[in-house]
């Protein structure tokens, strides 16, 4: 044919055999008459490589069926018998031929095929080991045959051994969820038929200890020539600790968001609360500047105004500040020997007024047997009955409140009750009345004010200071708080058991403040001017004579020039402060009294500037009395007293300094926040240093907390 080259002869049949072994050869002609010529035949069948087929016709005259039997058993793909017509020669020619070439294309598909299985050997292995680093369990269903291979990995998942789990597709699905079953199942027959290329979910499967646990499976599909799925492979992995977390973030997600729009609500609500009493006291301040246009009376109805607002104000703030103090773990609780009938009647006197203006009756009722003091934190303690009592008053119209208190000696406990016939509360309600934020419903905000913290500060003071605080309450009847309280050791003879013998001694009457009368020359050394003059304004008072100095190094140079009794020396100070001031005085050998005038109350604080050689402390906001008596001790008694027009004049000296103070409220403000924005908390804090002592020093006490907070 014309595919095939000329056929070469030779008369030596071992000569054929170094032929075949020089050159490509498909087929042979072979003359086979004797064993001689089935030895060549076998020759070369051997020198054939095993991935190749030799094609061999032999031609023979003898009819010996033997020899001919033999021929075909060492190789040889066809024999002709001589004689023979050409035709016939031609005819198996071709088909040993055609032969010939099948087995070369056979050859190639297995070599093709040995390759494939090795790089699939090679794939699984690294599948295998990619998968034992990823720590997940690995199962393998042939879909044709039906087994199914589960790696002790898998098993492992699921609680068990190698050897207890069988490693069939019931095993599986035995195990899954109901509810994930017939979903996995629908997801297994789509991917099988092709509908999805990739599976990547998570269900849930029964583990060993009864419990469910979240398995997340990854399927790959073996498929055939049709593209049908002939193996499907995955991994499965434990996440039940990654979904507990993801439920565990998506509630907490809920509650922040919950919380959010409370103190959203919150804001809102504050910024009316504030902005109310702000409105009164700038209205009422910039009324009394006109003297002209009010009498006696309507000043002192504004100015009772005012101070009735910056109380209420004060109270906003407190709440504010205190729960911020709380939720940062910064409150600090004292414990001081307390006199239970002296506190108990403060806070009488102090709801009684109230309760008196609704037309209630507010009655207190001691149970004895009752301590004569107990060890508690006093401040915090009144601020909780405060908040208890005070309550009951606002929500309530009509009838009475009571404070029942009694004791519980052998778990030295008080137990504070009181009772209000007031609008009372759902269940639901209940269930949120110690929330910081919340009050019963945003209508009692808009009815009775206030800020929706007092109770959730109340319970958590309770609880620090050993307490607890309960309720119980219904609509339209009233409500009942329970306040318990530690007492600290209660021996019998601390207790009082005469209901006589529990009644407040009589409170002794307070004399006025006494001005003094001086002669001597004060040095003041503050850079506010808010304080520069309102400390002056009352130093003045005395009849001393005053000079005021903006820094400390001012401060050095005019006392060691004049002639200074006594030195009032702030502590936060431009170009040089008070301490450094003070320290180059008594390196000079400067001896006259030094009193330091700081924001900074704690004990450490004055243990410095007394080192620092102050000779003694004043804090800020300034104490008038206090600062009175300092001045009494250092300058000598005057001859002559202030007349009232003095006093007059500098009433309404303060007057002016109250409203401009107030006036440049906002501005100060945006200072703070403008500071703050820029992350300049140093400015921030010489602000609120700043805002802290005048605002004290002027009579607004609740912006000394707040300033003292920023700082």
């Amino acid at each position: 044919g014309a595919d095939y080259a000329n056929a070469q002869g030779c008369s030596d049949p071992h000569a054929a055999a170094d032929i075949y072994a020089q050159q490509p050869v498909h087929l042979v002609l072979l003359e086979l008459d004797d064993v001689d010529g089935l030895q060549v035949l076998e020759r070369l069948k051997a020198a054939t490589p095993a991935d190749d087929y030799l094609s061999v016709l032999v031609v023979t005259g003898n009819v010996d069926r033997e020899l001919r039997l033999r021929a075909l058993q060492a190789g040889a793909g066809d024999v002709l018998t001589k004689p023979f017509d050409r035709e016939e020669l031609l005819y198996r020619v071709r088909n040993l031929l055609r032969t010939h070439v099948l087995h070369a294309r056979l050859a190639e598909q297995i070599a093709v095929d040995r390759q494939t299985e090795a790089r699939l050997r090679d794939s699984e292995e690294r599948f295998k080991l990619a998968m034992r680093a990823a720590d997940e369990g690995i199962w393998d269903w042939n879909i044709r045959t039906g087994s199914v291979f589960m790696s002790p990995r898998w098993k492992a998942l699921l609680g068990y051994r190698d050897d207890e789990l069988p490693s069939t597709l019931e095993a599986w699905t035995s195990r899954v969820h109901p509810e994930d079953l017939s979903q996995a199942m629908a997801d297994l027959e789509a991917y099988m038929d092709g509908n999805l290329s990739t599976y990547d979910k998570s269900i849930r499967v029964r583990h060993r200890d009864g419990d469910y646990r979240w398995i997340k499976n990854r399927w790959m599909a073996v498929r055939d020539e049709s593209g049908l799925a002939a193996r499907i492979v995955g991994t499965a992995d434990d996440i039940t600790e990654d979904v507990h977390l993801r439920d565990e973030l998506e509630h907490a997600r809920q509650r922040a968001e919950m919380a959010n729009r409370a103190k959203s609500e919150f804001l809102a609500n504050m910024s009316h609360e504030i902005r109310t009493p702000l409105t009164a006291i700038i209205g009422f301040a910039e009324a009394g500047m006109d003297q002209t246009q009010q009498s006696t009376a309507e000043r002192s109805e504004g100015l009772r105004a005012i101070i009735d607002n910056g109380r209420h104000l004060r109270s906003l703030i407190d709440d504010i500040l205190d729960i911020s103090k709380i939720e940062a773990d910064r409150l600090e609780i004292e414990a001081v020997t307390v006199n239970l009938v002296d506190m108990i009647s403060s806070c009488h006197s102090g709801v009684r007024a109230p309760a008196d203006a609704k037309g209630l009756v507010f009655e207190v009722h001691l149970m004895p047997p009752l301590p004569r003091t107990i060890e508690t934190d006093p401040t915090r303690l009144k601020q909780i009955l405060y908040n208890l009592c005070n309550n009951a008053v606002k929500f309530t119209e009509k009838g009475s409140v009571r404070l029942i208190v009694s004791c519980d000696p052998p778990l030295e406990h008080l137990v504070f009750t009181v009772v209000d016939q007031g609008i009372g509360m759902t269940p639901e309600q209940l269930e949120r009345v110690f929330e910081p934020f919340v009050q019963a419903d945003t209508s009692t905000t808009r009815q009775f004010g206030g800020t929706g913290l007092g109770l959730s500060i109340s319970r958590r003071l309770a609880q620090r200071l050993g307490g607890e605080i309960e309720v119980v309450s219904e609509p339209g009847v009233g409500s009942v708080f329970v306040l318990t309280t530690a007492t600290g050791p209660l021996p019998e003879d601390n207790l009082v058991r005469d209901p006589g013998a529990l009644a407040p001694e009589p409170c002794q009457a307070t004399s006025s403040t006494e001005i003094p009368s001086v002669s001597g020359h004060i040095l003041l050394a503050e850079d506010n001017p808010y304080n520069q003059k309102l400390i002056g304004m009352y130093t003045r008072k005395t009849g001393a004579e005053v000079t005021v100095v903006e820094n400390g190094e001012q401060a050095v140079e005019e006392a060691l020039c004049g002639n200074y009794d006594l030195i009032l020396m702030d502590l936060q100070m431009p170009v040089m402060g008070g301490l450094e001031a003070v320290e180059m005085l008594r390196q000079t050998l400067y001896e006259g009294p030094i009193v330091a005038l700081t924001a900074h109350s704690m004990i450490g604080d004055r243990e410095k500037v007394l080192n620092a050689g102050c000779t003694d402390f004043l804090t800020k906001p300034v104490d008038w009395q206090a600062l009175f008596k300092v001045i009494a001790q250092y300058l000598p008694v005057a001859s002559e007293r202030r007349s009232a027009s003095d006093d007059a004049a500098d009433d309404d000296a303060l007057r002016v300094l109250v409203v401009r103070f107030v006036n440049q409220l906002p501005s100060t403000l945006q200072d703070v926040i403008g500071a703050a924005d820029a992350g300049d908390w140093d400015t921030v804090r010489s602000l609120a240093h700043q805002l802290k002592g005048v605002a004290g020093g002027l009579g607004f006490p609740q912006l000394t907390d707040l300033g003292a907070e920023i700082e």
